[in-house]
């Protein structure tokens, strides 16, 4: 059992650097939630970050020049058409280490969806004072 901040977390964290990782987060409406996916974005050595967002969150999210977006529209479509919809925007080939702190349970279950259905290879990550850790999905 590993022991975390005091918590028992399980075996299943890693505290790795993140040099071999594609970050993927979720950025939506709810910017309390933005200093978590804007720490993970500065105190990792990505790859490349990807953000899946809204236009809104795109006009309004401070995230780097080089970032890229995964676009979607929350209202208009269903599970499936959604969940499509991020799909074809991710790249399957990437390692991704994912963080869905931001973001709404359709958005989340969207996303994940699309990773599963492209057989992507991933691992959640999550900032915690002492740096990003990355657990098993």
């Amino acid at each position: 059992m590993v022991v975390f901040e005091g918590i028992e977390v399980g075996d299943d964290v890693e505290f790795v650097p993140p040099k071999d990782y594609h970050l993927l987060v979720m950025v939506s409406t709810g910017k309390g939630t933005w200093g978590q996916v804007h720490g993970l974005m500065t105190r990792g050595n990505w790859l490349s970050i990807t953000i899946v967002a809204t236009e809104w969150s795109r006009e309004n999210f401070p995230a780097p020049e080089d970032a890229e977006w995964v676009m979607y529209k929350p209202y208009r479509k269903g599970f499936h058409g959604l969940r499509n919809e991020m799909m074809g925007q991710l790249n399957q080939n990437y390692r991704y280490a994912v963080n869905i702190f931001s973001g709404r349970g359709k958005e989340h279950m969207c996303l994940i969806a699309a990773l599963n259905e492209l057989n992507a290879d991933y691992k959640y990550t999550v900032l915690c004072k002492e740096g990003p850790i990355f657990f098993n999905h």
